[in-house]
């Protein structure tokens, strides 16, 4: 019992000792004209921001498993706080994020009012404007960690300005699914101030493992690493900032570095499991040399962007591998190359030019797809903050002007300019991501000749068109008849494109077109014979044209290849209903809910099935249940059969 007690004593001064790293420095190290500064620069970013909170939920990227359809998050309990520490959502590890979306839908709920004339969701500002508070969290911190660096408040603000309305950081802060990112960066931070606090400091640091600051800086981090992966470069850093600050570097200071790096591993090997399989099973084959140039290019593309942030997109694609990469591929390693004469030439500015390209370099290589995975060799998002270290060095560049008065008045006028400018894009860019729509829209105008784009906007049209036959389903009928000009886009420029020929039949089948929707889920199965999802819904279209045994045939097959798979064990549940086998489908009703034991439509056929079987308490039960689930044809038999 007594060492439960020091056990929890010592946690509490821990986490007491981390929380001090950050109310003492701003007390203490901020004085009167850094919080003059900071509070410019905070009104001119929430205000360029603040229209985030108008902004849908992207109900088709990501932000549906993540939260609007994600029952983890909507009740804090135990057992779902337990789901979140052992649960990848969409490939991602990152438990401390999700518990964010779990204490907003637990104030907020969701927030959304019932879908608009054209499907869409609207209002959902609670999430939204979380994100903007941690962005702006993120931008004092970057000003407090630069302070701290370098004691100068025109290079804290220069950087902190920059950090804060970037335009490809965008991404960041509209997207709800993209918590992760700012929560990550804020403990990121949060942890290198703390340690530049262990430098300054712990005089002791032969045996920093006395060091209460020490441990703080290692528990920050880990609430880092449990925001998103990424974090798993911070090791990188801390050497990074042990060069700049003239700190040695040998076994005694890797020693030091060992816990952090053992962290970084296991959360590595989390992330490359969690991240896998199907994730990498979509990324283009290219030969070695050109996928070296790719990772190369990458680098040359966020540098590029942070200087030029036009051509904004949500997913960046690789190029066509069928062809030659495009020129600017194979010039990467060239430009490389001139940078790092460039580096060994500037003697005078050498210290922060490595520095700031160490800290940029190392926290973006685990996603310059060296590893390839996903669709896209970019993404803005991954920007956040590996900028930080790029900023800095302009930063650090105006100041040795200003220092060695050489072409000061240039350099500011230069960054005058370049700070309303970026701060328009921001503002003008920013309503792009204000729903799944006008984001996919504008991915297509970016990638006009990618069929993933088209399918995806597709997708959102037909979801929306789901969602408006509620209540407008001439409304609905148009988005889904808008749906297939999209997939015929996308298979006109990928014909072997399985899952285009799939979703075209979905959005056929829903416009009563069974018989072409049957077609294009032949092809679909014809070309990828393991997707589930196609078996399932052929065997919908066959129910729904009365063949029966064609349809048990098609779930069966659903089932063989993903037991898990709880829709279509609803769907061979429903074809043994119509044939009045209550047993066999009550039997298959039941293992669907074993699967999805919030899957409303299922309590409610399950229901029908028990009435039906004249075991009415069973049936009000399973009504019961789905009427909680606010499943509205549950809501109705409840009050009519149930009183």
């Amino acid at each position: 019992m007594r060492a439960e007690v020091n056990y929890k004593q010592k946690f509490v001064t821990l986490a007491f000792e981390m929380a001090k790293q950050i109310s003492t420095e701003s007390s203490t190290f901020l004085n009167k004209k850094d919080w003059v500064i900071l509070g410019v620069i905070l009104a001119i970013t929430f205000g360029i921001f603040q229209q985030v909170q108008t902004f849908d939920f992207l109900s088709n990227w990501d932000d549906d498993g993540y939260v609007i359809n994600n029952p983890d998050i909507q009740k804090i309990s135990g057992e779902n706080i337990k789901k979140l520490f052992s649960t990848p959502y969409k490939s991602n590890y990152q438990p401390i994020s999700m518990l964010s979306y779990m204490l907003e839908f637990s104030i907020f709920k969701l927030n959304v009012s019932e879908p608009g004339p054209n499907g869409q969701m609207i209002m959902s500002n609670p999430y939204h404007m979380t994100n903007l508070l941690f962005h702006l969290l993120c931008t004092f911190l970057v000003y407090m960690f630069i302070k701290k660096l370098v004691n100068r408040v025109d290079v804290a603000s220069i950087s902190a300005f920059f950090f804060a309305i970037h335009p490809m950081h965008i991404e960041s802060v509209a997207w709800i699914s993209e918590r992760k990112d700012v929560m990550y960066a804020a403990f990121f931070l949060w942890a290198l101030i703390a340690y530049l606090n262990y430098l300054y400091h712990e005089e002791n640091k032969e045996q920093f493992w006395k060091s209460k600051v020490y441990w703080s800086v290692l528990g920050i981090y880990l609430l880092s690493i449990l925001s998103k992966p990424m974090a798993v470069t911070f090791p990188m850093i801390l050497l990074a900032l042990d060069y700049y600050k003239d700190r040695k570097i040998d076994i005694k200071n890797l020693i030091e570095k060992a816990p952090f790096f053992a962290l970084s591993l296991i959360f590595g090997i989390v992330a490359l499991k969690t991240q896998g399989g199907s994730a990498m099973d979509i990324v283009p084959d290219f030969s070695f040399i050109d996928r070296f140039a790719i990772v190369c290019y990458g680098v040359v593309f966020y540098i590029i962007k942070l200087f030029v942030p036009t051509g904004m997109a949500s997913i960046h694609y690789y190029p066509d591998n069928s062809l030659a990469l495009p020129w600017e591929f194979y010039s990467a390693p060239v430009i490389i190359i001139l940078i790092s004469v460039l580096i060994w030439k500037a003697k005078s500015f050498r210290k922060e030019l490595i520095f700031g390209l160490a800290f940029f370099l190392f926290s973006i290589s685990i996603v310059l797809q060296i590893i390839p995975v996903g669709h896209a060799f970019a993404s803005e998002r991954y920007s956040y903050v590996p900028y930080i270290g790029l900023v800095f060095i302009i930063a650090q560049f105006y100041a040795w002007c200003v220092d060695n008065d050489k072409g000061k008045w240039l350099v500011m006028g230069v960054l005058g300019i370049a700070a309303i400018l970026f701060s328009k894009i921001t503002y003008d860019e920013l309503p792009v991501w204000k729903d799944s729509l006008a984001l996919y829209s504008n991915t297509i105008k970016q990638y006009p000749n990618v069929a993933h784009a088209y399918w995806m906007r597709g997708n959102v049209k037909k979801d929306f068109g789901n969602s408006a036959n509620k209540t407008n389903k001439e409304a609905a009928k148009n988005l889904w008849t808008q749906s297939i000009l999209d997939y015929d886009k996308a298979i006109q420029l990928d014909p072997e494109y399985a899952k285009a020929w799939f979703n075209r039949g979905g959005s056929k089948a829903n416009l009563n077109q069974t018989k072409d929707a049957l077609a294009d889920y032949n092809k679909s199965i014809e070309l990828d014979p393991n997707y589930e999802p196609a078996y399932n819904n052929r065997g919908n279209s066959y129910l729904n044209l009365k063949q029966l045994d064609k349809a048990i045939a098609d779930y069966k097959k659903a089932i063989e290849i993903n037991p898990q798979y709880a829709i279509a064990w609803q769907g061979l549940a429903k074809v043994y209903h119509n044939q009045n086998k209550i047993d066999e489908a009550i039997e298959n009703y039941s293992k669907a809910l074993e699967l999805n034991p919030q899957y409303a439509e299922v309590l409610y056929n399950r229901g029908v099935a028990y009435y039906n079987d004249d075991q009415k308490e069973l049936a009000c039960a399973d009504w019961k249940l789905a009427t909680s689930l606010n499943y509205k044809a549950a809501i109705k038999v409840s009050k009519d059969y149930c009183k």
